[in-house]
């Protein structure tokens, strides 16, 4: 078998500090000279509190010292991103004053296995940034389950087939993806249950409305006290959870992680682009903006523009047969 593998805006005060005024006069192009001159608006495609907004709003207390301007939050909701998404390619906004914050495999799920006739972005109208975060998925129970190893769950799922409920966050999503990877290596089958975002995730798992929690590091360390985790899909154990195993290690061949970042759409000036690649790079070296993601439970992972590409066509290739299975 192969690996497996509303609105609501937040403005900080900007200080004078331009990425531009650190590069040459001759990597500008008319567009890009002076650029950013005014705030930027980051779209989240969830509700506020949720993991991606969060990360968003992390990145926007950063936004002054190393882009030279703030950035505004807005929140947009609706199936699970893909409407902003959709709505942020139609709109076609390529000043570079207006980016989404995309997640990986989410946008590759959504582009990918929509039903044929359905308009929406297609991978390529995407222009990626860069991706500052990458974080393993994995699986949690509420402190009081009677699941306390990842063992557990799986011999329940056997014993009850299709009884075993898991909170996702919306069918094609990361989420899903991974209980189809966990289905096929585990031999189980298992009751998917999907709402609206991260946070109503975590609410729903809490109120007992589902058994386990599809959900990531992150809220192993927000939910430390609630919540205990008992299996994370990275390829080792995550620092932010070392006594955490892998799956790999429980024999289950299965590595999946969600990234999160942020794209603009094609067409956009490249030189802009670069002076955003190049002010995103500088913050994810910066021990405050490191610190403030780990407090989140949001392990720093930079991957660039054409790291994220080849994480992309990888993920596409290992798991054809998930987007074939989605797509019917």
């Amino acid at each position: 078998m192969p690996s497996i593998k509303t609105r609501s805006k937040y403005t900080l005060t900007a200080v004078a500090v331009a990425v531009a005024a650190s590069l040459t006069a001759t990597s500008f192009t008319p567009a890009a000279a002076g650029f950013p001159d005014k705030p930027i608006t980051v779209i989240v495609g969830t509700g506020a509190g949720g993991g991606a907004d969060r990360f968003a709003r992390t990145i926007a207390k950063h936004a002054p010292k190393h882009l030279g301007v703030d950035m505004v939050v807005v929140n947009k909701p609706g199936g699970g991103g893909q409407v902003a998404l959709n709505d942020f390619i139609a709109n076609g906004e390529t000043d570079g004053y207006t980016l989404f914050t995309a997640l990986i495999p989410h946008i590759i799920y959504w582009s990918q296995t929509r039903p044929d006739g359905q308009s929406g972005f297609q991978l390529d109208d995407l222009v990626h940034i860069a991706q500052p975060v990458r974080i393993p998925s994995g699986f949690m129970v509420p402190a009081s389950s009677e699941f306390k190893t990842f063992d557990d769950l799986v011999k329940f799922a056997k014993a009850n087939p299709g009884k075993l409920t898991m909170g996702m966050n919306g069918k094609r999503s990361g989420g899903h993806g991974l209980v189809k990877m966990l289905e096929k290596a585990a031999g189980i089958d298992i009751a998917e249950i999907a709402y609206g975002g991260g946070s109503k995730q975590v609410k729903g798992v809490l109120s007992n409305e589902v058994a386990v929690l599809n959900t990531n590091v992150m809220h192993a360390v927000q939910y430390k006290d609630e919540l205990r985790p008992l299996a994370f899909a990275g390829e080792k154990r995550s620092a932010l959870a070392p006594d955490t195993p892998t799956l790999r290690e429980l024999g289950y061949d299965v590595v999946d992680y969600v990234t999160r970042g942020f794209v603009a759409p094609k067409g956009i000036d490249m030189a802009r682009v670069e002076i955003l690649r190049k002010g995103l790079k500088a913050m994810s070296e910066d021990p405050g903006f490191i610190a403030d993601l780990k407090a989140l439970g949001l392990p720093a992972d930079y991957m660039n523009h054409e790291e994220t590409q080849v994480y992309i066509d990888n993920f596409l290739k290992n798991n054809d047969w998930l987007l074939k299975e989605f797509k019917q």
